[in-house]
């Protein structure tokens, strides 16, 4: 028998700052967003999206029932919270994960998904790389 205290999930949302870096205590996170310009690598557990696209504030939160998603190489939605499910995230670790939004849409859940929306391309002139560090 296993017994949890339950956990009342608490709501965040901060603004996040191309170039800056944001500490997110309600899950235990930091959040780095960085701004590259002319050719760069790809590293693992980073995020990037076409910078140039992206017209309104970027925001990172928590989870909200009901979210949805266009996953990369997808043309539709999902919900996210079926995507947790698929990829066998458990219930009480899927509010830990913030999500990022750009112009009111989800970009990514950090770790989990990235959305098809502001991919980057040849025509890609600035970069914005997303990566979120769990406290260890």
């Amino acid at each position: 028998m296993i017994f949890r205290k339950k956990k009342i999930r608490e709501n965040y949302e901060y603004k996040l700052t191309p170039g800056g870096t944001i500490y997110i205590g309600e899950c235990g996170m930091t959040v780095i967003c960085e701004i590259i310009e002319g050719d760069f690598k790809k590293e693992k557990g980073c995020e990037y999206f076409d910078y140039d696209e992206i017209k309104g504030d970027i925001t990172v939160r928590s989870r909200k029932d009901g979210d949805r998603i266009v996953p990369f190489k997808m043309k539709s939605e999902k919900k996210l919270k079926e995507i947790m499910i698929n990829k066998k995230i458990s219930p009480a670790l899927r509010n830990s994960i913030p999500v990022v939004e750009a112009e009111g849409r989800i970009i990514t859940a950090l770790g989990v998904v990235r959305s098809d929306l502001y991919k980057v391309t040849e025509k890609t002139k600035k970069v914005l790389k997303i990566k979120g560090e769990k406290d260890a």
